[in-house]
């Protein structure tokens, strides 16, 4: 016997055994769920919410505003954050073009520390490195090799 069969054995056990209970429910009990059952009809029937007639969508709860204002406003402020504008310094000067004198002033403080560095490496001697004077070689003959080529 399968794993499935022994499943479908249990389960029909179990529907069995259910409905022999719902068959022996006596007169009392039967009524019993009947009223509940009434009840619980009527009391879903005149809630608040169904007397409302289902407009709590369109309103937040005690307030007048519709999510069609909300949702407006959303677009707006998205709009809004999209939208380009030039700004302008308190003297006056647009922003943009203090953003390119600063370009400027920085390309040429990197010119300065460039020609500082290359002013530090003037007073090396590299040949002295044996290391390096064979790296210096290797790339020499590379270079007229490359040019005879």
């Amino acid at each position: 016997m399968t794993m499935q069969d022994k499943d479908q054995q249990i389960v029909d056990s179990i529907k069995s055994g259910l409905n022999e209970s719902v068959d022996n429910i006596n007169a009392r009990d039967l009524s019993a769920i009947t009223q509940a059952r009434h009840q619980a009809l009527q009391a879903d029937q005149t809630s608040p919410k169904n007397t409302k007639k289902n407009f709590s969508w369109m309103f937040f709860p005690g307030t007048y505003i519709s999510v069609g204002a909300i949702a407006t406003a959303c677009l707006a402020v998205v709009v809004y954050s999209f939208m380009q504008v030039t700004p302008v310094a308190t003297d006056g000067q647009s922003l943009v073009q203090v953003e390119q004198v600063q370009k400027e002033l920085a390309q040429e403080n990197q010119a300065q520390e460039i020609q500082r560095l290359v002013s530090t490496f003037e007073g090396l001697d590299l040949y002295e490195d044996p290391e390096i004077n064979e790296e210096l070689d290797f790339y020499e003959w590379l270079d007229a090799y490359e040019s005879s080529s």
